[in-house]
């Protein structure tokens, strides 16, 4: 089990978590990253019969 106790996320951001492609960021800021990394943590959580959750 992991958790984390950092200072959180706003109700949309969790809602959209899971989703491919989404940035929890402004998308006018300038970041890296595609918004694929949650989805694929998740797919790869389901597929070895464990749970993730936000």
């Amino acid at each position: 089990m992991i958790c984390d106790k950092g200072a959180g996320m706003n109700q949309v951001t969790l809602d959209k978590l899971f989703e491919r492609y989404y940035r929890g960021t402004n998308s006018e800021e300038k970041t890296s990253g595609s918004g694929l990394g949650m989805s694929i943590a998740k797919q790869l959580t389901v597929a070895h019969r464990r749970n993730i959750r936000n």
